[in-house]
């Protein structure tokens, strides 16, 4: 089987996405021996795929950060340059499914979520109306629709009134770099080289409106207002849209000593930071799925999560659930998680177990399965 795969989303620097495309195109080519077309762009390290002799890589001349050059390529030109190899299977990991694929194929996509649809205040307004038609349209021309979780599948039915018998939920995987990290030497290490207070309170992700760090802010500085916790605040990840009120608000509550913004931490050095770590706070306002809670259980780290969207369906009885709309709410989680010692004992316990449900070669193998479908 032919299989031709996008990976035009992934960078040097992935978030959920494209961390999502590297481990699950690794377990497809690890796992099944197709022959496999990976489309990437300019400035990707070319050697992720090209050891493996039934892989081909294509690298195009735009970077991922090109946004009109590179949509207007996935619409308008990546069918056509498909179509010339003949495919069996055309996936879409990152649910952009190109125009004009030849109707033989077989069209794949995965859908993350639908937080442009369901929350596109948190979105730039001149990019929203483009992702909801391109979503839309996308998902109504594929065959088959991954959803990544069961609140996704949900949300595809009912807003994009995609039929159920169309849509299959596999869940993401946990990268078994994903560990608890000891060794003093390692941790002293990556703690200098971001700067890491001795004990904190961890979040990882892009910034974005749709990450609630306002309010998460908000009920750290109740705590720290308190003076009862030693801890200070990491806030780790990449500045998206809007990062400014964040970084506004942190400067209005006086709390520029108190939290660090370490910037991107890179993937090999992200179980060390889980692991010095005392809690991941992670009180998304909607997520289709949430993968920083499931690697900071698999590292030992206990977490604290929205009760809302797909967090509850991953995590499970291995967080604390609260309110991601109260600041009250948040706070309370927080104290109890990092006071209440047999608490975050049998929660640690709990996430090792749930973060063993997950796997990416159980993620390709049910891929694999719908592909020869």
């Amino acid at each position: 089987m032919k299989v031709i795969i996008s990976a035009l989303q992934v960078s040097n620097n992935n978030s959920g996405i494209g961390h999502y495309i590297m481990n699950m195109t690794d377990a497809l080519v690890k796992n099944f021996d197709h022959s496999y077309i990976i489309y990437i762009s300019k400035g990707v390290k070319g050697d992720y795929w090209t050891n493996e002799k039934n892989v081909k890589v294509c690298q195009k001349d735009f970077d991922k950060t090109s946004f009109f050059q590179r949509n207007f390529f996935e619409i308008f030109c990546f069918g056509p340059n498909v179509n010339r190899f003949y495919p069996d299977v055309f996936f879409a990991p990152d649910t952009k499914l190109p125009l004009g694929l030849d109707k033989r194929i077989k069209k794949i996509v995965t859908v993350h979520d639908l937080a442009v649809f369901k929350y596109p205040e948190t979105y730039q307004k001149s990019r929203v109306l483009y992702w909801q038609k391109y979503f839309d349209s996308s998902v109504k021309r594929a065959d088959r629709v991954i959803a990544i979780s069961y609140a996704t599948k949900n949300d595809l039915q009912e807003i994009l009134h995609v039929p159920e018998e169309k849509i299959q939920v596999i869940y993401n995987g946990v990268s078994s770099i994903f560990r608890p990290v000891n060794d003093p030497k390692i941790c002293l290490e990556v703690k200098a080289k971001y700067g890491l207070p001795e004990r904190f309170i961890l979040f990882v992700g892009t910034f974005s409106p749709r990450k609630n760090l306002g309010r998460l802010v908000d009920a750290f500085a109740r705590l720290h207002n308190e003076g009862s916790l030693p801890h200070k605040m990491v806030i780790a990840g990449e500045k998206g849209w809007k990062f400014k009120q964040d970084l506004e608000r942190v400067k209005a509550l006086n709390l520029e000593n108190d939290i660090i913004f370490p910037g991107f931490i890179s993937h090999e050095d992200l179980p060390v930071v889980y692991s010095l770590a005392d809690v991941l706070a992670y009180p998304s306002l909607y997520e289709g799925f949430g993968l920083p809670p499931l690697e900071a259980m698999a590292c030992g780290t206990p977490t604290i999560i929205s009760n809302t969207s797909s967090l509850p369906e991953v995590v499970g009885k291995a967080g604390v659930q609260v309110n991601p709309f109260s600041i009250s709410s948040i706070t309370e989680g927080l104290f109890h998680l990092l006071t209440d010692s047999q608490l975050r004992k049998r929660l640690i316990q709990l996430g090792f177990e749930r973060a063993k449900f997950f796997s990416w070669d159980k993620a390709a193998d049910e891929l694999n399965k719908t592909m020869k479908l």
